[in-house]
């Protein structure tokens, strides 16, 4: 989910992270610790071990997202942080050619993505997240950030 983190007249920031998609497997993961003491005659821990994988996957590839618009300095600080590692980029304010918004095609995650163009380039601000009402919250936040590039 994204939100504005800090807002002035000089300094915008934009943290996203997906919860609900991180959470998700965390709960199956809990549910699966739970369940794998019970004892069960039709699953083996190979079973268990390999669904744990699979929650453990959901939850390692997500990305924080953290943006910076500085009008006083006139740049733009990307960064995206993963337990693979932080990318950043600067670029000048003025180098923004629009904000997106992308919404999927399922049936689920249709909440949209926010992505900033610069360039031939576009950067994700924030990744589509399956939580309630995460596309009016997605919609509200690009509105606030063009309005206030704008302003």
């Amino acid at each position: 989910m994204a939100h504005i983190a800090q807002k002035s007249n000089r300094l915008l920031m934009v943290k996203a992270f997906p919860k609900c998609i991180f959470g998700l497997p965390l709960i199956l993961l809990i549910i699966l610790i739970i369940v794998s003491f019970k004892p069960s005659q039709t699953s083996g821990w190979q079973d268990y071990a390999i669904f744990a994988l699979v929650c453990l996957v959901f939850m390692v590839i997500q990305k924080q997202r953290i943006t910076s618009f500085d009008k006083g300095l006139g740049i733009v600080t990307w960064r995206s942080v993963s337990v693979f590692g932080v990318k950043e980029l600067e670029f000048k304010l003025n180098a923004i050619r629009s904000i997106e918004m992308v919404y999927g095609k399922g049936q689920y995650a249709r909440g949209g993505a926010i992505y900033l163009h610069v360039g031939a380039d576009r950067y994700a601000l924030a990744d589509s997240d399956i939580c309630i009402g995460n596309r009016k919250r997605n919609i509200g936040i690009t509105e606030e950030i063009v309005q206030w590039l704008y302003s």
